[in-house]
């Protein structure tokens, strides 16, 4: 398996996932897409949820709110494992991974571990 390949790939995945994004706001405005940080969702799901119903002008029912506990509540963290990734296997660093998206980074003020 070509895991250096598999790197690159994701990466340019992910620059055309940015860029599309970054596209689509242009042409429908800013407003059209909500933001989330992934820190957000693991630190209260529920809250980001209600965040994105929010912008959107939807309300969160009540049976909305439960159904999400309840899948929480099912599937917590680690339930069927955890893997480690290592960005040296695909062939890439984490200088080289945040030179690669230091727009994206800044203009999302996203946390970045040292």
């Amino acid at each position: 398996m070509d895991l250096e390949g598999i790197g690159r790939s994701f990466i340019d995945t992910f620059q055309v996932m940015i860029q599309r994004v970054v596209a689509f706001k242009e042409q429908h405005g800013p407003e059209s897409i909500y933001d989330v940080q992934y820190a957000d969702t693991v630190r209260d799901p529920i809250g980001t949820v209600r965040g994105i119903y929010d912008h959107f002008g939807e309300p969160v029912t009540a049976d909305a709110e439960t159904a999400m506990q309840a899948f929480m509540d099912n599937n917590p963290k680690g339930k069927h494992g955890s893997h480690a990734y290592d960005l040296a296997e695909f062939g890439l660093t984490k200088q080289g991974v945040r030179d690669q998206f230091a727009d994206y980074i800044a203009r999302y003020n996203i946390p970045v571990k040292d």
